[in-house]
């Protein structure tokens, strides 16, 4: 049989969306014999896998139709292949385009990291469970019902008052996650990090009463001092 070849137009990378959608589009089909004709239509076009990885593929599903005079059994889609014994479901499977390997590319995403504050309580400032909105949010599409699996971590901390930078990871990857945030610092985290402050913790005392006699050296030593509240 002689070789038919099925012409396409084949867009080997893109970034992720969640789905296995690949771009294609069939050009013509090229029979090589003047007087016969062969048109293609195209059924589907997908990606083997809609996540980011090594060795993805497009998989394009395409039905065949004659023209006059024209026989698929004469042909044949790969050299020295069989003839073509049905018109419908031909599938082919690409990996490369003109030296670009096929693949789904991670989707660019800018996660803000939301500042924190507490007052002073004697412990460490910490995030357990970094929610979005109360932690972070984002700028660009988070697909579907994917999770980033945001981490946040309160670095160099301790119980004392003052700042301390909140530095993010993503373990998601499908997506290409930039950290951003107001942490101003001069050292490695700065504009990619956010800012958590622990403030002092205010407290009222009650100074007790004291008395004495007059032109005695006043003795304080009874005076008590007393928390009235603390916040």
């Amino acid at each position: 049989p002689k070789l038919l070849t099925v012409e396409k137009d084949v867009t080997p990378r893109r970034g992720y969306d969640g789905t296995t959608a690949a771009d294609v589009t069939i050009s013509r089909v090229v029979t090589g014999i003047s007087n016969e004709t062969v048109t293609a239509s195209l059924t589907s076009a997908v990606y083997s896998s809609e996540d980011v990885g090594e060795g993805n593929s497009i998989i394009i599903t395409y039905d065949l139709s004659a023209g006059v005079n024209t026989s698929l059994g004469n042909y044949t889609l790969t050299q020295n292949g069989d003839p073509i014994s049905s018109s419908e479901g031909l599938t082919e499977t690409i990996t490369e385009v003109d030296g670009t390997t096929v693949g789904i590319d991670p989707a660019a995403i800018t996660v803000t990291i939301i500042d924190q504050q507490k007052v002073y309580d004697g412990t460490e400032p910490t995030i357990a469970n970094a929610a979005q909105g109360t932690h972070w949010s984002t700028t660009g599409t988070i697909y579907g019902d994917d999770n980033l699996g945001i981490t946040l971590t309160v670095e160099n901390s301790s119980a004392d008052t003052g700042t301390y930078a909140i530095t993010g990871a993503a373990t998601n990857t499908n997506y290409d996650v930039t950290f951003t945030g107001s942490w101003t610092a001069d050292d490695e985290h700065k504009g990619s990090a956010g800012t958590f402050t622990v403030k002092t913790r205010p407290v009222a005392i009650h100074i007790g009463d004291a008395e004495g006699f007059y032109g005695d050296t006043p003795d304080l030593s009874t005076v008590v001092l007393t928390e009235v509240n603390s916040q």
